[in-house]
């Protein structure tokens, strides 16, 4: 169990996390699980769902409907490899006009 100080407590609570939920995280950051033994690789089918093209009209539409509403503003990978995995989509979106159905 970590020492918090009355602030830390403060903090905590203004953001609803209990003294024992922060512990229990400070404890996997400290002692973390093993890495996952992989099986295989992640396929459409097996782990991937590809999207038809109403499910992508649709997720398209509620994007436009979430900027205008300024919910957000831009897309960040929070990883390397997802980085490098809309690396090309990004390119394609600074360089030209793209406009829905094209990518």
């Amino acid at each position: 169990m970590a020492t918090w100080t009355d602030q830390d407590l403060l903090q905590l609570k203004s953001q609803g996390i209990p003294p024992q939920e922060a512990d229990r995280q400070i404890q996997i950051l400290t002692t973390p699980p093993p890495p996952p033994r992989l099986d295989r690789p992640a396929t459409v089918g097996d782990g991937i769902h590809r999207l038809s093209p109403r499910e992508q009209n649709e997720s398209v539409d509620r994007f436009e409907t979430g900027r205008r509403e300024g919910r957000f503003e831009k897309f960040v990978p929070a990883s390397g490899a997802a980085s490098r995995m809309f690396f090309e989509m990004n390119k394609a979106l600074r360089e030209f006009q793209v406009t829905r159905g094209e990518l």
